[in-house]
């Protein structure tokens, strides 16, 4: 079974014993998009710009591999974005 990008995130997060508090701190991202990433859901999100640039930063924190979280995003997510109405 393949884990989702949010699981990914929330099991790492964890594993390093840190709160969603704990991460909000030091890279300054809001716990409501902190939250949403964990959940896979993008739809709080402006537009992919801005989803992908907080999992950048939030896989990076987390020393994940950002290239190949965003490379399963683009693959998962990308495509809401590209047909939201504005």
């Amino acid at each position: 079974m393949t884990l989702s990008i949010g699981a990914i995130l929330k099991r790492s997060r964890e594993k390093r014993r840190l709160t969603q508090d704990d991460v909000s701190k030091y890279i300054k991202i809001p716990n409501k998009y902190l939250r949403a990433m964990e959940n896979d859901d993008y739809t709080i999100f402006s537009d992919k710009v801005h989803a992908k640039g907080f999992l950048r930063l939030y896989s990076e924190f987390l020393n994940l591999n950002s290239e190949e979280l965003l490379a399963l995003w683009r693959r998962e997510y990308e495509k809401y974005f590209d047909t939201k109405k504005i």
